[in-house]
């Protein structure tokens, strides 16, 4: 006997409303919901640095190795608080500053 997609796709949402009372599995659930919201969190900050180096490093070109650094002044930028145009002229100085050496 084979079960279907669709028969296999309901037994998990009905899997998924039945409360878990198991430490052991609510602490592996509360490990994922943190891996999901870090993950979503770095792809946002990395949309407003994507754009942010778009619109103040447009047509600069820079070594291929250092786009990692960009990105990560770019994310210490955003979780500092900065808003579109302070982290836009952050990046511009580092990209500056690494064409500079």
């Amino acid at each position: 006997m084979t079960i279907s997609d669709d028969d296999a796709k309901h037994a998990a949402r009905v899997l998924q409303r039945i409360p878990v009372t198991n430490p052991e599995l609510l602490a592996l659930q509360a490990r994922r919901r943190a891996v999901k919201l870090e993950q979503r969190l770095q792809r946002e900050a990395d949309k407003r640095v994507d754009a942010a180096y778009r619109v103040s490093c447009t047509g600069i070109e820079i070594d291929i190795m250092d786009i990692q650094k960009v990105f990560a002044v770019g994310r210490n930028a955003v979780i500092d608080g900065l808003d579109d145009a302070e982290l836009a002229n952050v990046i511009r100085t580092f990209v500056d500053t690494i064409r500079s050496n």
